[in-house]
């Protein structure tokens, strides 16, 4: 049983010191990493691998309130779109069904306007926060 314990631990610990300086600066570079753990992005800094970090321009908040509004105006047309075809379905009026068949043909162009912004917003911050190849 004591043999599996050892056999999990790493066979050799290593201590250094740091500046507070320096200690910021890997705090700061490990927030743009995948590494949850400091030891480990500092064993990869040590090895020589490669460490990929990814920087946002401001934060997240501010480049999802954008598209947050977005989703919120879609879902109110996509809500009303489905209200009316609800409404179109029981009608028996042929001058109602043809102005509610319009109002329909509004709601779809002003969702296929918000649709485009959207999908460059989401390629934006895609492309912003997945990084374009996994880290060794």
């Amino acid at each position: 049983m004591q043999k599996k314990a050892n056999k999990r631990r790493k066979p050799y610990a290593f201590y250094t010191y740091l500046t507070q300086q320096m200690f910021d600066e890997l705090i700061w570079l490990q927030k743009g990493t995948h590494f949850q753990k400091l030891s480990d992005l500092y064993r990869h800094i040590l090895l020589g691998k490669k460490v990929v970090a990814q920087y946002i321009n401001g934060p997240p908040d501010t480049l999802l309130f954008g598209i947050t509004v977005s989703f919120k105006e879609l879902k109110q047309k996509c809500s009303a779109i489905k209200q009316l075809t609800g409404k179109i379905f029981g009608e028996t009026d042929p001058e109602a069904l043809i102005a509610d068949a319009g109002e329909a043909r509004r709601l779809y162009k002003e969702v296929n306007n918000l649709l485009d912004p959207m999908q460059v917003q989401i390629t934006e911050i895609s492309r912003r926060w997945l990084p374009d190849e996994e880290p060794d």
